[in-house]
C-alpha cells in the first residue's frame, strides 16, 4: 500500500510519495508572479548555530536533530521539482530508521545506498546514521563490476534504494547481497527520533576511492571525524542558517561532505547535477537561486566563467571553494574578471583520511606570486610536516611528505591493516594523536604558507635523473597556448 502524505507549506501543497520524494502540486500556486517553489527567508539575517568543539564528541544525528528542533520549518532542501524542511527531512529520516531497526536491530553494521543523489538519498544517510549503522554509498553510475567489487569487500547487511536505482542496484548486485526497496518501508512505522547513544568513535561511512592503483579502498569515517571536519568548515567558512548552499555532485564523499555542512547549521542545500542539467546552464542557475557558498573542482569552475562575461556576475556568492586539482594564477585573474568582487576564492588541500586540512583565502586585494595558487596554512588542530625518505624534517623551501599530525583522523582501511599501519602511524610525542602519510609532496614557504608539489607515487627517474611529472605537467599548463596536458614516463 502506497502512503501519500499532502503537506502545506507557506500555502503551497507538496505530495510526499513513499520514497520520500516531494512533488510540487499546483493547488494554491501564488500569483503575481511568484516562484513557486521559493522559499521564505524566517532566520535573521546573520544568525548562526554555534558549532562548539564539545559538539565533536557526540553524533551525527544528535547535531542534526539539534537543528531540526531550531528549524523544524525552514526549508532544508531545494531542487528542481522538490521541497522538504527540516522537519520533514527529519520524519523521512526516522521512519528509514526505524525500518532498519525493525529488521536488523541497532548492532553496527554496513548498510548500502544506490539512490539518485538527491533528498531520499540524503533522509536514507541520516536514517542509516540514526539506527547506529554505518554507510555505504554506491552510485548508480558507477560500473557493475565496481559496484560488485565494493559490496564484496564491505559485506554490507542490505542495500537500500529507491524507484528509479532500483533496476541499476538489482541488475549489479542481485545474489551479492540483500536488497531493500524505499516503497517497501511500513507506513505504520514511527516517525519519531529514536535518540540511540551513538559513540563518537561509532563508524559512520565507508568512503572508497581508486587511490594510484585503481582498485577501490574503504576509508573509514566515524562520527568524531566527520563532526570535526564539519565543525572546522563551518568556522572557516563562517556557514549560518541564512546561507544557501550549492551542492554540485562530483562523487559520494563529496555529497556527505558538502551536504552535511549545510544542513548540520541550518542552511539551504540546492543541487544541481551538472552531468544531467549541463554545466552550460550553471551560471544562470547559481544567480537564479542566489547561491552564498559553493564548492567548485577547477575544471568546471573554468567552464563557469567561460559562460559568464563582464564583472559583479554572482552577485549573492560570498565564498567559492576549490579543491580536489591544482589552481593557477590564470584561475585567479578568471574569478577576478568574471565574479562579483566581494566573493571570496578559497584553495584547500583535503583528503578522505583527514578531512580539510590546509586553506588559502584569495580576495580582490591578494597579491598572486608565482604560477600555482598555495595550499595555504593548516586548519585547527592539523599539524603539517613536511618529511624527507628518512623521517626527517625538511628546511624551508625544500619538497617533503605532507604528514599530518592530528586527533581527527579516519581509523584507517576497512580490512586493510596492512595499508592502514603504513599510513597510519603512532605520534611518539602524543599518545592522543596520530600521523597520516599523505603521499601528496608539499614545500614551505617563511610565513609557514604551504605549495603543493605532486605526488610521491608521480615521480619517476629518466637517465638516472629523478623527475616529477606534476611538476612538468604544470610547467606546461604555466603556457598560455595549453589548454590541458598529460604527462607520462
Amino acid at each position: 500500500m502506497s502512503l501519500i502524505f499532502v503537506l502545506n507549506y507557506l500555502h503551497k501543497e507538496f505530495v510526499l510519495d513513499p520514497a520520500g520524494h516531494i512533488r510540487y502540486s499546483c493547488r494554491g500556486m501564488p500569483t503575481r508572479g511568484e516562484d513557486p517553489m521559493e522559499e521564505k527567508s524566517i532566520v535573521p539575517a546573520g544568525e548562526r548555530v554555534e558549532f562548539k568543539p564539545e559538539e565533536v564528541e557526540r553524533s551525527i544525528p544528535e547535531r542534526f536533530e539539534k537543528i531540526v528542533e531550531r528549524y523544524p520549518d525552514k526549508i532544508a532542501i531545494k531542487s528542481k521539482d522538490t521541497v522538504v524542511t527540516y522537519g520533514e527531512l527529519n520524519t523521512i529520516a526516522n521512519r528509514f530508521a526505524h525500518a532498519l531497526v525493525r529488521e536488523r536491530g541497532t548492532e553496527a553494521e554496513a548498510v548500502g545506498l544506490v539512490f539518485e543523489k538527491g533528498v531520499t538519498q540524503i533522509a536514507a544517510i541520516l536514517g542509516v546514521l540514526k539506527a547506529g549503522k554505518f554507510l555505504v554509498l554506491l552510485d548508480p553510475s558507477f560500473p557493475a563490476d565496481r559496484l560488485v567489487t565494493i559490496v564484496e569487500d564491505c559485506r554490507p547487511a542490505m542495500v537500500w534504494t529507491d524507484r528509479v536505482s532500483g533496476s541499476i542496484a538489482r541488475s549489479a548486485l542481485s545474489g551479492h547481497c540483500m536488497i531493500r526497496d524505499t516503497e517497501a518501508i511500513d507506513p505504520g512505522l514511527p516517525s519519531t527520533d529514536l535518540k540511540l547513544p551513538i559513540l563518537p568513535t561509532a563508524l559512520a561511512a565507508l568512503t572508497y576511492t581508486s587511490g594510484s592503483t585503481g582498485q577501490p579502498k574503504g576509508v573509514i569515517w566515524n562520527h568524531q571525524h566527520r563532526l570535526h571536519c564539519h565543525m572546522i568548515r563551518t568556522q572557516s567558512d563562517q556557514v549560518s542558517a541564512v546561507d544557501r548552499f550549492a551542492l554540485l555532485f562530483s562523487g559520494t564523499s563529496n555529497t556527505i561532505t558538502n551536504a552535511f555542512v549545510a544542513l548540520l547549521n541550518g542552511a539551504l542545500l540546492l543541487p544541481f547535477d551538472v552531468k544531467k542539467e549541463g554545466a552550460a546552464r550553471l551560471a544562470d542557475w547559481l544567480s537564479r537561486e542566489r547561491v552564498s557558498l559553493c564548492v567548485i573542482a577547477p575544471p568546471l569552475f573554468r567552464t563557469l566563467c567561460e559562460t559568464l562575461s563582464g564583472k559583479d556576475n554572482l552577485p549573492d556568492l560570498r565564498i567559492l571553494r576549490s579543491g580536489s586539482a591544482a589552481v593557477y594564477k590564470r584561475d585567479i585573474e578568471l574569478f577576478r574578471s568574471r565574479i562579483t568582487p566581494h566573493c571570496l576564492f578559497v584553495n584547500s588541500l583535503s583528503a578522505s583520511e583527514t578531512g580539510m586540512l590546509t586553506r588559502y583565502v584569495v580576495d580582490s586585494e591578494t597579491e598572486i606570486q608565482g604560477n600555482e595558487i598555495p595550499i595555504g596554512y593548516p586548519v585547527q588542530d592539523k599539524e603539517i610536516l613536511l618529511l624527507d625518505d628518512d623521517g626527517r624534517e625538511v628546511e624551508i623551501g625544500a619538497v617533503g611528505e605532507i604528514v599530518v599530525r592530528s586527533k581527527y583522523l579516519s581509523p584507517g582501511y576497512w580490512n586493510d591493516p596492512e595499508l592502514t599501519a603504513s599510513k597510519f602511524k603512532p605520534d611518539p610525542q602524543d599518545p592522543e594523536k596520530r600521523l597520516y602519510y599523505s603521499g601528496d609532496l608539499g614545500l614551505r614557504l617563511a610565513d609557514g604558507c604551504l605549495i603543493h608539489r605532486g605526488r610521491k607515487d608521480f615521480r619517476v627517474k629518466v637517465r638516472g635523473y629523478r623527475v616529477d611529472l606534476t611538476e612538468v605537467q604544470k610547467a606546461l599548463l604555466s603556457h598560455a597556448g595549453v589548454k590541458d596536458a598529460v604527462v607520462v614516463a
